[in-house]
Formats: structure tokens, C-alpha cells, sequence
């Protein structure tokens, strides 16, 4: 069945279609999004994401991650991806969600400013099959 995202420890993927897609986001700051960003990457670009439910995944998890991870670093994935994929209105959505972030304002410029964020923007909509309106309608989003 088709889903929208699917977690990156049950992603399997041919090399053509990941190298076609260009893998993992790579401007990404520690941990956060990656799966959800390649997922919807997979679908804008004319992929499909589906799931097996009879196929059982087992996952070790840590009791705690080895290295820190924080609600900034989350935010700027979150706002990277959104300016990546998204329109101009629902980038500021997105943004709207992190507004009780104390350090907003440097996180956005950071994107904005000082990270490859709207060249890959560029690329990405020039690549693209299908639009944000398109992904959010087929799965009854709203954002």
C-alpha cells in the first residue's frame, strides 16, 4: 500500500532510483528528517513509496543516541526541507510551527543565508513531477 513517508530503517531502494533522487539529504544537521525527506523527494521526483504490512522489521534501539541532538538542530532539518520541496506560502507555515523556538530568526537565516538550501530548492522544483499540492492532497495532509 502506498504511504507518504516510510522510516529510513525499512527503506529498500534500487542504487539507480537513490542515485537518481540524490540519496540522503546531505545539508541536514545531525539527525532528523532524513527518511521523510527522502520519501517525499521519491514521490516529487515520480516514485512511489509503499509498505508491506506482512513484513516484520526488527529495530534495536539505543537508550539514548551517542551523540546530542536538539530541538534546533530538528528545526533547521524541518525548515531546510521545507524550503527544498515546498511552496513559498508553506514554507511559512512550516516556519509558523517553530515559532516558539528561541533561536528562529538565526535558524532561518541559517537556511536562508548561509547553507546551499534554495539552490537545491531550484534543482529540486526544475527536477520535479509533481508539486507539495499534489503530495499533501493525495494523502490528505493539511500543512
Amino acid at each position: 500500500m502506498e504511504v507518504p513517508f516510510a522510516p529510513g530503517g525499512c527503506v529498500a531502494v534500487s542504487r539507480e532510483t537513490f542515485n537518481d533522487v540524490g540519496g540522503f539529504e546531505r545539508g541536514f544537521s545531525v539527525y532528523g528528517y532524513e527518511d521523510a525527506e527522502f520519501s517525499l523527494k521519491l514521490w516529487l521526483f515520480g516514485y512511489r513509496v509503499e509498505v508491506d504490512p506482512s513484513v516484520i522489521i526488527k529495530h534495536h534501539f539505543r537508550t539514548r543516541h551517542p551523540y546530542p541532538i536538539t530541538m534546533s538542530d530538528y528545526t533547521y532539518n524541518a525548515v531546510r526541507m521545507a524550503v527544498s520541496h515546498f511552496n513559498s506560502a508553506r514554507v511559512g507555515r512550516v516556519i509558523g510551527l517553530f515559532k516558539g523556538i528561541s533561536n528562529i530568526g538565526h535558524l532561518i537565516a541559517k537556511v536562508f543565508l548561509d547553507s546551499d538550501a534554495l539552490l537545491q530548492r531550484e534543482k529540486y522544483f526544475a527536477k520535479r513531477k509533481f508539486d507539495d499540492n499534489w503530495f499533501l492532497n493525495k494523502f490528505n495532509i493539511k500543512l
